[in-house]
């Protein structure tokens, strides 16, 4: 893997050790609690990381559609509104509706999971040479198209932004000992 996205994939795969072994260190009741009745609880939030990584994995295959495709967003606010949401650390909703939980998966499945995709995600990554670097691979909604290292850095920073509400979870006053 090239340098440049070596390194951005290396503080992604620590990233997804965190929470691993925080869902890891919780029991059933904990992994399942819920801050409020709308809330997501932690197992929720690795489900979430894994569909979006699933998301962008499928984007792999179809490049072609991804050059067409427009943001929800004029460029001139789904920037702006990128930079709000993960660095001010602002919560909002996720723009598509296939990124949310749907159903309540075990952590031995999400594990199983997040490995496969980014088993896949990282072969791909391998593949991008100096002269490809530079290429469009994915789409999201608000920024639009990105190349990998656009995307490595937007994984990183939905990580972290999940990060903070693993921790908001953790250490709510309610959670359950």
């Amino acid at each position: 893997m090239i340098v440049s996205l070596s390194s951005k994939w290396s503080r992604i795969e620590a990233s997804k050790t965190y929470f691993v072994t925080c869902v890891q260190a919780m029991n059933e009741h904990q992994s399942h609690w819920r801050p409020k009745l709308d809330a997501w609880h932690a197992l929720d939030v690795l489900q979430h990381l894994v569909l979006v990584e699933e998301g962008m994995a499928k984007q792999l295959h179809h490049r072609e559609a991804i050059l067409h495709k427009k943001t929800v967003l004029p460029k001139i606010i789904g920037l702006p509104a990128y930079w709000l949401t993960f660095r001010m650390g602002m919560r909002v909703k996720a723009p598509v509706k296939s990124v949310l939980p749907q159903e309540v998966m075990t952590l031995a499945m999400c594990v199983q999971r997040w490995d496969a995709v980014r088993d896949v995600m990282k072969n791909f990554l391998e593949t991008i040479t100096s002269e490809t670097e530079g290429a469009i691979y994915f789409y999201h909604p608000i920024t639009g198209q990105r190349t990998c290292e656009q995307m490595l850095d937007f994984l990183y920073d939905h990580l972290r932004h999940h990060q903070a509400q693993m921790r908001r979870i953790m250490h709510h006053p309610k959670y359950p000992a």
